[in-house]
């Protein structure tokens, strides 16, 4: 860690080989988890449960957006301020990982979280405590998220990929272990956040080593300007961490509310598809976050064609997959009880191709005047996400937040995105 990251592209396609290898791993884990789930509790509490499992989407922003500025930080290559910042990160992430807990209890007492997200099919109080068991583990698991970030800004991202399988590894073990056991219904919902704590500490554990960094620099390094450094990139990052869920993750609550049981857990099967096959897509997008860190800190350009391309290959390709395959596949992975549209499949399609393409100006905007840029462009797309899905799920049903996430993310993300990303190239050259 003695040098400003490196300016090619090596690290993209080595993430890519690496999502590659883990690829056929996780995605035959996660359909496996999906089908054994289905088969021992059927497929309507299947979709309840996948509600309960994905809540900690809702808050991905716990992280406050350090991640932001811990990348960026090692990208430079100072070895004492990365340690400093990344420290000084782990110790106050403990505190939005307290404050979720407390409110996953606060949904056993005082509300009830099987009535708030509209579940229904199982024991409402065993609802509320499998809530709360999900939320522990994610909050336990935010300290140590940094470590992705810290292996992101090293250009060590295939490391991450591949530690990163662990989680679905981890969900696949644990669900046909309570299959064999005959286990209360209730428990297969902490496979995916059980499995993302493991992830989360083998790869803080894996970045910390090759950072430098001690139990004694986690508890006591200091540096000047590590707070100020954290907060004035995390800010905008946390407003885009904020706004993003709300396009996202809430998908699934207004199916439930706005549509049907049937409809959730035809759109909870086709995420199936889409999640993995995203998660290939954005871990080779992260990848050129310190790439394009690393041309400014040495004052270089960046040309933006060549990696438009290859995203813009890899989300056509992966649409059309889903759409040749997503059906077939879906109705054999749910024993034919989920029968997943064309509809479905092709709004799929069309917002992973949306997505792919948004990587490249996305991991451009990554300064602290980019972040701020992206900030408002995604503030501008949430509220119109939710509105237009909550507006229309009732007339088109489960393909419909796809869709309209799809349209938001191209009209208030790409296209300003990529004009501001041109535009700050020309101003470089200049």
């Amino acid at each position: 860690m003695n040098r400003v990251a490196s300016g090619g592209y090596g690290g993209v396609f080595r993430a890519l080989g690496a999502r590659g290898l883990t690829f056929p791993i996780g995605a035959v884990a996660t359909l496996a988890t999906t089908s054994l789930t289905i088969a021992a509790i059927g497929g309507e509490n299947y979709g309840t449960l996948s509600v309960i499992s994905t809540l900690s989407t809702l808050l991905v922003f716990a992280d406050l957006g350090f991640g932001a500025g811990i990348i960026n930080q090692i990208a430079v290559g100072d070895v004492r301020k990365s340690r400093a910042i990344t420290s000084t990160a782990f110790r106050v992430l403990w505190a939005p990982a307290l404050l979720i807990c407390i409110l996953g209890t606060l949904g056993t007492s005082l509300f009830s979280w099987a009535n708030l997200l509209g579940l229904s099919g199982l024991d409402a109080h065993l609802l509320d405590w499998a809530t709360a068991g999900c939320l522990f583990a994610f909050a336990l698991s935010i300290p140590f998220g940094i470590g992705q970030r810290i292996l992101v800004g090293l250009g060590k991202n295939d490391l991450a990929v591949l530690l990163g399988v662990s989680s679905s590894l981890f969900a696949v073990g644990y669900t046909a272990c309570l299959v064999w056991w005959s286990a209360p219904p209730i428990l297969f919902a902490m496979a995916l956040p059980l499995g993302g704590l493991l992830a989360n500490v083998l790869s803080f554990s894996v970045g910390a080593r090759f950072l430098g960094l001690s139990i004694r620099d986690m508890r006591a390094s200091r540096a000047s300007g590590a707070m100020s450094n954290l907060f004035s990139q995390g800010l905008p990052m946390l407003v885009i961490m904020i706004a993003l869920p709300i396009m996202f993750s809430t998908h699934r609550i207004i199916l439930a509310k706005q549509g049907s049981a049937t409809e959730v857990a035809m759109y909870s099967l086709a995420m199936q598809f889409y999640t993995p096959i995203w998660s290939f897509i954005s871990i080779a997008g992260t990848a050129l976050w310190p790439i394009f860190a690393g041309r400014r800190a040495r004052g270089e350009s960046s040309s933006l064609m060549a990696p438009s391309l290859i995203f813009g290959g890899l989300g056509a390709f992966a649409g059309l997959g889903v759409v040749l395959l997503g059906r077939p596949v879906g109705a054999l992975v749910s024993h034919q009880q989920i029968l997943l549209t064309g509809a479905v499949v092709a709004a799929v399609a069309a917002l992973l191709l949306v997505q792919a393409v948004q990587q490249v100006p996305g991991m451009f905007l990554t300064d602290r005047h980019g972040l701020w840029f992206q900030a408002l462009c995604v503030g501008l797309a949430a509220p119109a996400s939710l509105a237009l899905s909550w507006m229309l799920t009732p007339h088109f049903g489960a393909p419909t937040p796809l869709l309209v996430t799809a349209a938001c993310v191209l009209l208030f993300q790409y296209i300003p995105g990529l004009f501001k990303a041109r535009s700050n190239g020309r101003r470089n050259l200049t």
